[in-house]
């Protein structure tokens, strides 16, 4: 792997996976932590003077999107070319592909104006829609929203009750719908089983939705589907469901977070929690596109055969 001459002499790039994650877990959000250690995701980090100083976590969410997790340099040593040579790896990656790729990074929108700043520098536009945003609550205002003015507990199967053709029919699932699936999967393991829920009529579908875990303290609904023929209620059962699954199992204080996508899920939530919170853009999104030179067939596990050929660097460390 080259070298970079620029302020910081001789710095190399290794490799990042679930064998050795845990040695650089104060340079990675919490959250690619766990998507490496599950094999989902790959990553480099850079060295130099005997230091690691950065790292970089992403993955493909499908071939021709790609999705930075994590981005992170340690605060004295950035603005030093140590997060230019972690993107021109990427780039790296990302020529042996030789195809069109999009490239998303999801930042908190506070105080994060240096990270803004270097990421437009390097290519990267704010990707704004006007009908997404995200609502950030905690589990104890969620308890005094409406959702729990019926004292009457509901119950919907979770995804651990699920069997394999239930699953498959999840992931089969068409039509109109808030989120129609959750970007890893309905078996990916950032999915929390016993908090997510489904409801099925004769044996097709109708409603569901996903809680995926990005720490210990802060979890999304990542997808919420409920058919266009159900009526209203079943929504807020489906939600109560879940949201009683998570007060059984998280502190009050834990955060979870509920973007909208359209205008209906955001008139939903709008109207859930009026009295409770006010509506937040927590997250802003970066993208950038990367062109290839020609238009191939994607083929699978280039990201981790190219970061493996890596590997013998790791001895190094």
């Amino acid at each position: 792997m080259k070298s970079r001459d620029k302020e910081i002499p001789e710095m190399e790039v290794y490799a990042l996976h679930k064998s050795n994650i845990d040695s650089f877990e104060h340079l990675v959000d919490p959250s690619a932590v766990e998507v490496i250690k599950w094999d989902e995701a790959h990553g480099f980090c850079v060295k130099t003077d005997g230091v690691h100083v950065g790292a970089l976590v992403g993955r493909f969410t499908d071939d021709k999107d790609y999705e930075i997790l994590s981005l992170f340099v340690l605060p004295e040593y950035r603005k030093r070319g140590v997060g230019e040579l972690l993107l021109e790896t990427l780039w790296e990656v990302l020529d042996n592909l030789e195809a069109n790729v999009k490239i998303s990074f999801l930042c908190l929108s506070d105080d994060e104006s240096e990270l803004a700043d270097f990421l437009e520098k390097n290519g990267f536009e704010e990707y704004r829609n006007m009908n997404s945003h995200v609502f950030a609550v905690t589990i104890e205002e969620l308890k005094k929203t409406k959702l729990f003015a019926d004292k009457v507990s509901v119950h919907f199967p979770n995804f651990n009750d699920l069997t394999k053709a239930q699953l498959t029919a999840l992931d089969n699932l068409t039509g109109a719908g808030f989120v129609p699936k959750p970007d890893g999967g309905f078996t990916s393991k950032q999915i929390e089983k016993e908090m997510s829920a489904a409801f099925f009529k004769r044996g097709k579908p109708v409603a569901y939705a996903v809680i995926e875990r990005e720490n210990d303290d802060l979890l999304i609904l990542s997808s919420l589907y409920v058919s266009e023929k159900e009526p209203p209620a079943t929504l807020m059962k489906l939600l109560r469901s879940v949201l009683e699954a998570l007060d059984e199992k998280y502190t009050e204080d834990t955060v979870l977070l509920l973007p909208t996508v359209n205008e209906d899920s955001e008139r939903l939530f709008s109207d859930l929690f009026e009295d409770v919170f006010e509506k937040e853009d927590v997250f802003c999104t970066y993208q950038r596109f990367y062109p290839g030179r020609r238009e191939p067939d994607y083929e699978a596990g280039t990201l981790s055969d190219f970061l493996y050929t890596e590997e013998e660097l790791l001895t190094g460390m």
